[in-house]
């Protein structure tokens, strides 16, 4: 009579392993669009922060036009990414635009036809008798177009 004797069994087989693999390959899939998402996110809430942070101080040490003058661009680069704010009547405009825009549309408080607004090359916050906040943001002048 034969006798079967159970070898010990060491290792995984190759299925199992494919199975592993092809699970934590979908995991990686879903995750890191979200992921990728957030890092972005994060960004751009660094960004605003620097911008606004520099656009206050800029602010609080010149004399500024009342509503009528006082429209700007915030460009702010973090990790590589530059990103630009509006800054329109002395307001941030939530809108984040990741390439330089040349001009936009906006209505002021009282006005009921769209005033367009044009970037220029005139960096304000770069001026003697200032020192930046963070040299990461630039500030430019906008005029009406």
């Amino acid at each position: 009579m034969k006798t079967w004797i159970k070898k010990a069994r060491r290792g995984f087989t190759v299925t199992e392993l494919a199975v592993v693999i092809a699970v934590v390959a979908i995991f990686m899939a879903v995750l890191l669009p979200v992921l990728a998402d957030h890092i972005q996110g994060e960004r751009e809430d660094t960004a605003q922060e620097q911008a606004k942070a520099e656009w206050f101080a800029y602010s609080a040490v010149t004399e500024l036009p009342s509503y009528d003058g006082c429209n700007y661009l915030a460009e702010v680069t973090v990790e590589g990414t530059t990103m630009y704010y509006w800054i329109i009547c002395g307001q941030f405009v939530p809108t984040v635009c990741l390439e330089k825009p040349e001009s936009t549309q906006v209505t002021f408080m009282g006005e009921e036809v769209p005033t367009t607004l044009a970037v220029t090359d005139t960096q304000v916050n770069a001026g003697e008798g200032y020192v930046s906040v963070y040299e990461n943001v630039k500030i430019y002048a906008l005029e009406e177009a």
